[in-house]
């Protein structure tokens, strides 16, 4: 999950970086628009471009990964930092979107206060509420909100002006970043993002106006009135000092050429770039995962079959490995019984290898690998009777593997899993071990 956040963020840094250099000073809006919003998405979806092979895919169905535990020189077992990093960032995040949720809520409620508060006129295309209280004047999806104090000509202009925001929906935007915002709170860039879009918005609204009323006129109306700004982040404002002087340098600038299109092909390098970035970046995390360990070891089994050339005759038939998202109930460790949760059984199988694996022996099998951390992969399945089957390791030499297998073989029987019928099924399992070799 941490290594998703961070390439979300990357890409996102790129594409608004790629959308500064060279597409910000464009007179293109529309274009420019289209770039944010879909470039903002596509940052959450590169980084889930996988490009893994089907037989990958099918061990990830019922093969469930455990905490990984580290072997201290006390034997004692615990789950490994990143674990409990992890379980605190999803607190962390959790609380921060709940936080973010609430203050989203609230705003969306303030609007809703001042329509309800407010009259309202009815036209074809909109509706306009008038506001008692200031001198505002913005707009929320098909609600324009505009100050009783405008009149005449500057409020003639300013309804034309968002007008343009209603029509091309531009509050759909600013939307879909506050609720990206909500789930991703922590992220600067979506915060700029925003910026950038509502700049854009303002320019497209003013280009259409200019057309109507004149540069010179809409210039001055826009510095003739100083305005109050609403907090609310996801309207469109007619008024925003940040960006009135913004505004009036691109009213004033000339049409971009045409050919100042071709710059938005130079986008696609850089996708390119960004899902081969991405998905060398998930080959490199899930190398060593259970699924892969579990392939190679596969594949060293079924080659050593092939230099034997035995066969292997049963009379049984052992029931299909069922994937765990179609296990009802997981299998429950002895002593969870009263308390079958996952924690419960990641806990008590820690303790099992904690007493069961010894740090001298440990030390006595390694002494021919250099100094380090060691990883050892422990693969098994829990039958349908509550044994455990089909163990495989993984481990620095041949002598690791063995006892690590020794030590797997003696896990008492475990309650079988079950389907949503009430079905007995075999669960596959991984257990990483990690311990250091001192020089």
């Amino acid at each position: 999950m941490i290594n998703y956040i961070i390439q979300v963020i990357l890409f996102q840094g790129l594409f608004i970086l790629f959308y500064d250099l060279f597409l910000s000073k464009e007179t293109f809006f529309k274009q420019n628009r289209g770039y944010l919003i879909i470039t903002l998405l596509l940052s959450f979806f590169i980084p889930k471009i996988d490009f893994s092979v089907v037989s990958n895919e099918i061990v990830k169905n019922y093969i469930i990964q455990l905490p990984e535990i580290v072997l201290s020189p006390q034997g004692v077992i615990e789950k490994t930092f990143w674990y409990d990093s992890l379980y605190n960032f999803k607190i962390l995040f959790v609380i921060g979107a709940s936080i973010s949720f609430v203050i989203f809520t609230l705003k969306l409620i303030q609007i809703s206060r001042l329509i309800l508060s407010n009259r309202i006129k009815k036209e074809s295309e909109y509706n306009l509420v008038f506001l008692n209280n200031g001198l505002r004047a913005f707009s929320f999806f098909k609600y324009i909100f505009i100050s009783e104090k405008i009149e005449g000509f500057k409020k003639e202009q300013i309804i034309k002006h968002e007008l343009i925001h209603v029509k091309q929906n531009h509050s759909i935007d600013l939307l879909i970043i506050e609720v990206l915002q909500v789930l991703m709170w922590f992220n600067p860039l979506l915060l700029i993002y925003k910026q950038r879009v509502m700049v854009l918005h303002e320019y497209i609204a003013d280009a259409n106006v200019v057309e109507e009323t004149g540069r010179v006129n809409y210039i001055n109306n826009l510095l003739s009135e100083v305005f109050q700004v609403e907090c609310i982040p996801f309207i469109n404002q007619f008024y925003k000092h940040s960006l009135i002087k913004k505004r009036i340098i691109m009213i004033k600038k000339k049409q971009s050429k045409k050919v100042n299109n071709f710059k938005y092909l130079l986008i696609f390098p850089t996708l390119v770039a960004m899902i081969l970035y991405a998905s060398i970046s998930t080959a490199k995390a899930d190398d060593e995962t259970a699924e892969n360990i579990l392939m190679k070891i596969i594949n060293e089994r079924n080659k050593e079959k092939e230099v034997e050339k035995t066969q292997r005759v049963t009379n049984s038939v052992t029931p299909k490995v069922a994937p765990y998202k179609l296990v009802h109930k997981g299998p429950i460790f002895p002593g969870c019984y009263e308390d079958a949760t996952k924690a419960c059984f990641n806990s008590k199988m820690s303790d099992f290898i904690a007493k069961n694996f010894d740090m001298n022996s440990l030390r006595s099998l390694s002494t021919d690998l250099p100094p380090g951390k060691k990883r050892i992969y422990a693969i098994f399945k829990i039958a349908t009777t509550g044994k455990i089957i089909d163990i495989e390791t993984r481990a620095p030499n041949k002598k690791l593997r063995d006892y690590t297998r020794r030590v797997i073989e003696k896990l008492p029987n475990i309650t079988p899993g079950e389907n949503e019928l009430g079905e007995k099924v075999i669960v596959g399992y991984t257990l990483p071990i990690t311990f250091s070799i001192e020089k």
